[in-house]
C-alpha cells in the first residue's frame, strides 16, 4: 500500500495526511524495535508520552547548571522516573546524563554499559564517556574506550572545539 502511494505524486497530500498513521504501525509491526532502549520517542503513538519524554529531556538539559554531583544524583533520579513512567530510555537522554555524571565515573560508565548491553551505542554517547573519562584524568581508560569505539565500526566525528 505505502509503495502505491508513493508512486503516485497525485496522491502526496494525502500521504501527508496519514504519514502520523504510518509511523504508528510501524512501531506495532516491530515491537521489539519500538522497545529497545533507544527507541525514538516518535514511535510512541500517544502524544502525552512524547509530551512527557520531551519534558524529562528538557529537565536533564537544565540540571547542567547544578554543581556536578547534585546534577548527577538529579540525572539519574530522571531517569528512574522516566523507567518509572514506562518511557523508553533514548540514546540522547543517556548519554546526556552520562555527561551530567562525568564526575562519578563509575556511575557514567554503568550507564554507559546500558545502553552497549542494548546495542545502542553510538558516537555520541561514546563521545560523552570518552569525555567523562578523560576529565577525570583516567588516560587509559579513555584509550581502552576509544579503542573499543573504533572496533564496533563507530567513527569519531569531527567537532568545533
Amino acid at each position: 500500500l505505502l509503495l502505491r502511494l508513493l508512486g503516485r505524486a497525485s496522491r502526496w497530500p494525502r500521504m501527508a495526511r496519514l504519514f502520523p498513521l504510518f509511523c504508528c504501525l510501524a512501531a506495532f509491526a516491530a515491537p521489539a524495535a519500538a522497545l529497545r532502549l533507544g527507541a525514538p520517542l516518535m514511535r510512541t503513538c500517544d502524544a502525552s508520552r512524547r509530551k512527557a519524554a520531551g519534558r524529562h529531556l528538557r529537565q536533564l538539559a537544565e540540571l547542567q547548571a547544578l554543581p556536578a554531583a547534585e546534577a548527577c544524583e538529579a540525572a539519574q533520579a530522571t531517569l528512574a522516573n522516566m523507567r518509572a513512567e514506562g518511557l523508553p530510555l533514548n540514546v540522547d537522554a543517556v548519554s546526556r546524563a552520562i555527561s551530567l555524571c562525568g564526575c562519578e565515573l563509575p556511575v557514567a560508565e554503568s550507564l554507559f554499559e546500558s545502553l552497549v548491553a542494548a546495542g545502542n551505542d553510538s558516537e555520541g554517547a561514546y563521545s560523552c564517556l570518552l569525555r567523562a573519562q578523560l576529565g577525570s584524568g583516567d588516560l587509559d581508560r579513555a584509550l581502552v574506550t576509544f579503542r573499543r569505539m573504533l572496533q564496533r565500526g563507530i567513527a569519531p566525528r569531527g567537532r568545533n572545539a
